[in-house]
Formats: C-alpha cells, structure tokens, sequence
C-alpha cells in the first residue's frame, strides 16, 4: 500500500487560512473520502483519517488484542489454579477464609467437600471452628437489639449470648 499523507501535512505548504481549510476537509468527509471523529484519546477536537488507515490501525489493533488474549496449553493451566486458588497455601486465619469464601462463590461443590477437601486445601490449619468464628459474633446481653439488626442486614449469621 503506498504512503498517504494525513491532511493537515497536504494543507501545511499552502497558505490558505483555518476557515478554508475545515470547509475543505468537511466536504472530504461529506464525501466519504475522509473520515471525522475523534480518533485518539490524548488528542481532543474533530480529527481527520483516510478510511484505508483508519482500517489498517483497527486491523492492528485487534491483532494484538487477540495476541493479549490467546490461549495457554494445559501446563501453563496446571501451574497457574493451584497458585490461584491458593492451594497448600501457608495463610491462615478468618481473613484468609473470607478471601477463599468470596473465590469460590458461586461454584457448584457438593456440600460433603466443601470444608474437608476445598477449604482445607485452601486454608493453613484450618478447622471447623474457624467457619463458626467467620459467620458468627459474641455480644452482651445489653446489645442483643443491635444483634438482630446486624444479622438483619447478613454481615452476621448468627450472634451467641454471653453471659458475664
């Protein structure tokens, strides 16, 4: 394909003023010869582009999109879901469940693995209780209203009394 200078380098040798040169590029476009718009983001008002280029940079573009976006073999895929889920991870605690529990959200898992094999797995030392201490919270007596209003709400599934 041969070079086609963008518009305003063709008008730069002529000395024809601002006015002149819009009207002229706005019958171009009219015309279907050039394309109006705004093509770049750092650039800001009405630009002009050759149709042939403005083809050649989306045919580009999305070239390297898919690039971006292509597939990995089924090593690469063995390597990266144990990283990523965190599996034999050394993390622990109620702050490490909560991110496991927010992952696996909406995964269809039988409820007979979900904590012996799937969160084990995922959870350094982890154990029954910790499931108890991430879903529940203890109060006074005195707060039991304010109780009712946070389970209300699903911040908590359940309040345990205590009695001091």
């Amino acid at each position: 394909m041969q070079w086609k200078p963008h518009l305003p380098e063709i008008f730069l040798g002529i000395s024809l003023g601002m006015i002149a040169i819009e009207a002229a590029l706005t019958r171009l476009a009219v015309r279907g010869d050039v394309l109006a718009g705004e093509f770049r983001r750092a650039q800001q008002g009405r630009e002009y582009c050759h149709p042939d280029v403005l083809k050649i940079l989306r045919r580009r573009s999305l070239a390297a999109l898919r690039h971006e976006v292509e597939s990995v073999g089924p090593e690469a895929v063995a390597r990266f879901l144990p990283a990523w889920h965190g599996i034999g991870a050394k993390a622990s605690g109620v702050d490490r469940l909560l991110e496991v529990v927010f992952q696996l959200q909406g995964a269809a898992l039988p409820a007979s693995v979900i904590e012996r094999d799937v969160i084990a797995a995922r959870v350094g030392g982890y154990s029954p209780r910790l499931l108890d201490e991430l879903i529940s919270q203890e109060i006074r007596l005195d707060q039991v209203n304010e109780a009712l209003d946070v389970m209300g709400s699903g911040e908590i599934a359940r309040s345990v009394i205590k009695y001091s």
